[in-house]
């Protein structure tokens, strides 16, 4: 795969937001170990085992609530009908067709929507 762009801006980014210096980059290339890496094949790279021998933290991802959501407020398909077309929503075929498949939550329970990002 020849790289793209949009990859090598994504790269860009990355060096940004982790603020490395014009030095630190430097000495990166001039260690071979970005060399290295772009010669390894990294499905077969253990990140935590790399982490550990680079010295870092193992990598945690740090889940971010994104959005609260409550399910369980309607008990039937057709009560959810109801309630979309209430506010204002059509309701087409297909999403019907779906409606009709859907199993509902019993009671109501808040369930926390997550973005993941890097904690360090």
């Amino acid at each position: 795969m020849n790289p793209t762009v949009k990859q090598a801006l994504h790269f860009f980014a990355l060096v940004e937001q982790k603020d490395v210096s014009e030095e630190q980059l430097q000495a990166l290339y001039q260690s071979g170990l970005v060399s290295d890496l772009l010669d390894a094949n990294a499905s077969e790279i253990n990140r935590d085992e790399f982490r550990r021998v680079c010295g870092l933290k193992p990598f945690v991802p740090e889940l971010k609530i994104w959005k609260t959501i409550k399910l369980g407020l309607h008990k039937s398909p057709d009560e959810y009908r109801t309630a979309l077309k209430a506010a204002g929503y059509r309701i087409g075929d297909y999403a019907n067709q779906v409606l009709d498949k859907i199993s509902v939550a019993k009671t109501e329970t808040e369930v926390d929507l997550t973005r993941m990002g890097m904690a360090n």
